[in-house]
């Protein structure tokens, strides 16, 4: 069995060892994702964004513009293939992804696109309650008080029994 590569660094060189070895597994995506699949297109766009989640999760990958290019690649196949995909699962992960690129990397359009991207799920699954989570801890990280304390209203309105809720957040 293979142990899971990772991306974070501790070199200059070893950051350029990682960077190239992802640049590498993300063109091997992309021959995928390109192979016509008529049962299969879904799993290949979902997979390819679990993937953009998972290098975001290990650690900066190089520079913003690297970041921009997947998360860029990842957001056109979704939007691409909207006609195969089902329920709110690609959502989810592809928003998900966009939110850990803009909030980390500081690009604010892909946050908002991953605001977005949640809120549109929460119409499809209004008690979504970790479509709802996500989107308070953004507004937390946003600073923006009136958004903690709508979604906190009703996270604590879904589910009582929710501990990570602050007390000032539902008044």
């Amino acid at each position: 069995q293979m142990e899971p590569q990772t991306f974070v660094a501790n070199s200059q060189e070893e950051a350029q060892a990682n960077a190239q070895r992802a640049s590498a597994a993300f063109q091997q995506y992309l021959v995928a994702m390109d192979t016509y699949s008529p049962i299969g297109q879904e799993e290949a766009v979902s997979m390819f964004n679990k993937y953009v989640v998972r290098i975001l999760e290990q650690g900066k990958l190089g520079s913003a513009d690297e970041v921009k290019k997947i998360i860029t690649e990842a957001n056109t196949r979704l939007d691409e293939n909207q006609h195969v995909i089902v329920g709110i699962k690609d959502l989810y992960i592809n928003g998900g992804a966009n939110l850990r690129a803009g909030v980390t990397y500081k690009l604010p359009e892909y946050t908002e696109r991953g605001k977005k991207m949640y809120n549109d799920a929460l119409a499809y699954a209004p008690t979504r309650v970790e479509l709802i989570q996500v989107l308070l801890n953004v507004a937390r990280y946003e600073n923006d008080k009136a958004e903690v304390k709508r979604l906190a209203n009703i996270l604590k309105t879904l589910r009582p029994d929710l501990t990570f809720i602050a007390p000032t957040e539902l008044e």
